[in-house]
Parts: C-alpha cells; sequence; structure tokens
C-alpha cells in the first residue's frame, strides 16, 4: 500500500495530467519490452526509458482499430487503439523505478517501428515454396533482380549480414521513384549514424512483391549493385541456399531435405544471424559467434580482442595484409594469417587465410564474420522462424577461397 500510494503522488508531483486518473501498470524486471503491432511481433525492441516524461511511443499507420500489447519479463499490457489517440500507462521497474509511457496513434510522426515486410506470390496464393533464381558473381555474392516502385530492373545483394532493405541514394534521382521521409540510426562497420528511410513502397523480386515496404538510402560506393535484400524479408521463413544450382528456395518450413543437413546453431545478435565457429591454432581451440554473411566477399575474418583472447596470432604464418571497405566507404586493414582449424558444426576445414583487424570497429559490436569465401563450400537452410542453420558440403567445398564461379 506504501509503494502504491508514493506511485500516487509521484505522478501528481511531477505531471499534473498523469495524476487525475489511475494509469494501467507494466510490471518489468527488464528495461527491454517485446511488443506486438496489430499481426507483428517484435521480440525485446523497446527500451523502457523512465527519463522521459513521457517516453513516447508511436504506432504504425493502420486504419480502424488496432491492438497492441507491450511485453515484460513478468507482465503484459494491451492496448485496442485508434487512430489519432494517445495512450498513456506507468511501466513499473523493479518494483521501484516508474516509466512513464505514451502510445501514439497521431498521424505525423515517425513510427517508432519499422512495418515488417511480408511478401505475396503470383505463383500461388496459400502456403508454398517459392523458387528465385540467382546470379554469382567472381565473389560468390547472390545477385536477384528486381523492382522498386515499378522501377526499370535493379540488381538485388542477397544479404544475410543485412537486417534491412536498402537502395543505393544516387538512384533515387534516376532510376527509383520514392520520398524519404523519415531517417534511423545505422550502425555499421564504418560506425554509427544517420542514414534516411523511405516508407510505402513496392518491392517486386522474383515473383514476390512486399506492399509497404521501408528501405534505408545509403550511398554505396565501389560496389557492384543498386541494392541490398536483406534476411528481413524472408522474417519467419526458411530459407534454403543452393550455391550449386543457383536456388533460394523460401518455405513456410523446412522440408524433408534437411534430413541431409548438418545443423549449426545460430542466433541474433543485433538484428544479424550468428553461427557458431571454432577456431584451432597452437593446439587450442577458440569458440565464438560469427556473423552469417552472404554480402561480404571475404572468407573468414576476427578481431583483435577475439584473436588476443583465443592467441590466435602466436606460431601462426602471417602471408600478407588486405583492405575490406564498410557500406560507408571507410577502410579497414587485416593482417593474413594461416589458420590450421577451423570447424562449422560437424565439418572441419584446415589452412584457411584468416584476417585479423589491425584495428576493430569503433561500435564495439562484434567483428567476427564469416563471408562467401566459406559459405559458398556449403548449401545452406536458414530457418529463420527458430533461429536454426543447416548445412551441406557442396561442389565447391575444397575450392580455393579466391576461386571464380565456376562454367
Amino acid at each position: 500500500m506504501r509503494s502504491l500510494f508514493f506511485l500516487t503522488l509521484l505522478l501528481t508531483l511531477l505531471h499534473p495530467a498523469w495524476g487525475r486518473k489511475k494509469l494501467p501498470i507494466l510490471r518489468s524486471g527488464s528495461e527491454q519490452l517485446s511488443i506486438r503491432e496489430g499481426r507483428f511481433f517484435y521480440k525485446d525492441i523497446w527500451g523502457v526509458s523512465s527519463k522521459a516524461r513521457p517516453d513516447v511511443f508511436t504506432a504504425n499507420r493502420f486504419a480502424g482499430t488496432q491492438r497492441i500489447v507491450f511485453y515484460s519479463d513478468r507482465d503484459s499490457l494491451a492496448f485496442v487503439v485508434k487512430p489519432g489517440r494517445t495512450y498513456d500507462f506507468v511501466v513499473l521497474l523493479n518494483g521501484t523505478d516508474s516509466a512513464f509511457t505514451r502510445l501514439s496513434t497521431r498521424a505525423g510522426a515517425q513510427p517508432s517501428l519499422t512495418p515488417k515486410l511480408v511478401y505475396t506470390s503470383s505463383r500461388h496464393k496459400g502456403a508454398g515454396p517459392d523458387t528465385l533464381r540467382f546470379r554469382l558473381d567472381k565473389n560468390f555474392y547472390i545477385h536477384l533482380p528486381g523492382k522498386v516502385n515499378g522501377s526499370d530492373s535493379l540488381d538485388f545483394l542477397f544479404d544475410t549480414g543485412a537486417g534491412a532493405v536498402v537502395v543505393t541514394s544516387s538512384l533515387l534521382k534516376t532510376k527509383v521513384k520514392a520520398t524519404l521521409d523519415g531517417s534511423v540510426t545505422n550502425a555499421g562497420a564504418d560506425g554509427i549514424g544517420q542514414v534516411q528511410t523511405s516508407s510505402g513502397n513496392k518491392l517486386e523480386v522474383g515473383g514476390l512483391t512486399w506492399q509497404n515496404a521501408s528501405f534505408l538510402a545509403i550511398d554505396y560506393q565501389g560496389f557492384a549493385f543498386d541494392a541490398v535484400l536483406g534476411w528481413v524479408a524472408f522474417e519467419n521463413k526458411v530459407v534454403e541456399i543452393n550455391y550449386e544450382k543457383r536456388w533460394l528456395i523460401v518455405r513456410d518450413a523446412p522440408g524433408r531435405e534437411a534430413a541431409e543437413y548438418a545443423r549449426v546453431d545460430m542466433k541474433m545478435l543485433g538484428g544479424i544471424p550468428y553461427v557458431k565457429c571454432a577456431l584451432t591454432a597452437n593446439g587450442r581451440q577458440s569458440e565464438g559467434w560469427f556473423d552469417l554473411d552472404t554480402g561480404s566477399d571475404g572468407g573468414l575474418l576476427i578481431g583483435q580482442q577475439f584473436a588476443a583472447a583465443g592467441g590466435l596470432t602466436h606460431g601462426l604464418q602471417r602471408t600478407g595484409s588486405a583492405e575490406s571497405r564498410g557500406s560507408a566507404g571507410a577502410v579497414f586493414r587485416q593482417n593474413i594469417y594461416v589458420l590450421p582449424t577451423f570447424k562449422m558444426g560437424p565439418y572441419e576445414l584446415y589452412q584457411l587465410p584468416l584476417a585479423i583487424n589491425e584495428a576493430d570497429p569503433a561500435t564495439g559490436s562484434p567483428a567476427e564474420n564469416v563471408g562467401s569465401g566459406i559459405l559458398k563450400r556449403f548449401n545452406w537452410i536458414l530457418d529463420f522462424r527458430n533461429n536454426v542453420a543447416y548445412c551441406k558440403p557442396n561442389k565447391f567445398l575444397y575450392a580455393p577461397v579466391s576461386e571464380s564461379v565456376a562454367k
């Protein structure tokens, strides 16, 4: 009773409007909330702020009514909302700290969450596999033809290391008609910065259509593609990448062929899929989570912190150096060593080039990355519904890391 009185008094003193009525309370032991907005669920997406008064969550546009639910580790709070309204509540953190929160459905403000990408298929109306044929370039990048808002054909890079759809910003002045109507904080290898965004677009790739799609506009410099199709285009789907047949097959659940594949531990870090790998050098094994990145033309990359923790540079043969670039053009330098053993799932590869950053990304995010130089050696099934990966060796298993695409 005493804590409830204190909360009511605090509401009245800090903001008179909060004290006029008894506000709903969401109890939480964590500052991260999950949100269901309509039929879309966002896990651990909202950071609670007790400093903002109120901390405003702005819903995406909708018609009629919509159900929005906030989930904590202890509780849930649901609202049936209408456009043009506000709904106030309190998040009570650990029973003591009060975060005054406002759910807003008013027009004009930028929504707090990017709408999830949901496609329809021109081949069928219900569930069923969709096969997209792709092109491989000399770096084993996966290229798909597509359009944005009815544009001429664009070259899309399918990038499992990207958590968004991206269009090269220079194309918005020439080939793509779209309006930049927002911005978002983008954290990449180049650092953290604001990039412009566009919402409400029509995206078409391989017979699949995404309505009301949002994309980031980034000034890619020197990259041989027009746009990036991140893994989020197939969220809650199962994607098979067959490097031999050059098929991208999208399903609602793994097919029978998954029994022929080996399971690899996978989890999401920062909205990107990571797989567990092990590196062995000097008789010592170092395990870690590596960004599963079809958008990287490299092989195996680790950061200074990972290398130091495993003593991975001691006694290894250094064979040279290399450079790579982030999406904004920043140059990163690596030293190249020969790694005795690399393990992913039950499979081991030997005497691989290992790139070690001279300096890790300023964002502090994990630098460990397994790129197309390794991924091309396997066909993959990526279950984004259950966060599980499966792989099976293919004809490129023993190909050199830098080998061009076979005819």
